[in-house]
């Protein structure tokens, strides 16, 4: 049951070395990778989700107040969740932290995954923002078999 440390610290550093190496290899060329659909390129965001302007005062004070809560709860209640819950939460962190601590560092978040087509276009996004979203899904999933009070 104590894997879940090293699985965030896994999943941090894989989200920023992937941060790293996009930094690295595509500041002058997007890479296509699956031609009209899929390709890798440099974006840098300083709004929040979806590229939403917001002040960056506000962004990190949410994103700290979010981080402090659900580290709280977590500490509470963690080994009470289900498994499904417990890598719900592990994955949200990771994710969370990434994007988090290259707001402080840098005050923007690289992002370089990139959907698109002739007829549509995704927002860029990057491994931490992969990781948010799995970790709401296994969230809900757990909380179908846990029995913890907010």
């Amino acid at each position: 049951m104590h894997f879940f440390l090293p699985a965030f610290f896994l999943l941090f550093f894989l989200d920023f070395i992937t941060k790293f190496l996009a930094k690295y290899f595509l500041v002058e060329n997007s890479i296509e990778i699956i031609p009209s659909f899929f390709s890798l390129s440099l974006h840098f965001n300083t709004g929040i989700a979806f590229s939403f302007p917001f002040p960056y005062w506000a962004q990190m004070l949410t994103t700290f107040l979010f981080l402090i809560g659900i580290l709280w709860w977590a500490r509470k209640y963690f080994y009470d969740l289900s498994i499904q819950t417990q890598w719900g939460i592990t994955f949200l962190l990771a994710g969370a932290f990434g994007n988090f601590w290259e707001r402080i560092v840098f005050e923007n978040v690289t992002d370089f995954l990139f959907f698109h087509s002739p007829w549509f276009s995704f927002p860029v996004f990057n491994f931490a923002d992969v990781f948010i979203f799995i970790g709401v899904l296994f969230w809900f999933w757990g909380a179908r078999y846990d029995d913890i009070s907010l």
